[in-house]
């Protein structure tokens, strides 16, 4: 009969150290006030995170496409020759035509 107290006293014990080891010690109000902070600056932070390395608005260049932006008329760069080295060619530029094209007020 004298045991029970005892072992009641004995479980909350084990209960208030088992809450502790595995949820931490109770939280104060400005603890849990800061904790949320932290968490919401840190979510803030992924998000950020995370529209930084979205592909939707960021263009990919391949290589044909960054000949063909540079104007080369032979963008693929075949060689006719097996052991040759193949060597763009870029469209004539002439800047008398090009002047031509400019609207003058």
């Amino acid at each position: 009969m004298l045991e029970k107290p005892k072992h009641d006293e004995i479980k909350k014990e084990i209960t208030k150290v088992m809450h502790t080891f595995y949820e931490g010690d109770q939280l104060t109000n400005l603890e849990r006030d800061v904790q949320r902070m932290y968490l919401g600056k840190k979510l803030d932070k992924q998000n950020k995170y995370k529209s930084r390395k979205n592909f939707r608005f960021k263009v990919r260049w391949t290589i044909s496409d960054l000949n063909r932006y540079q104007e080369q008329e032979s963008y693929r760069m075949n060689s006719p020759e097996y052991f040759g080295i193949a060597k763009p060619r870029f469209m004539p530029f002439d800047l008398d035509v090009a002047l031509d094209l400019i609207p003058v007020h």
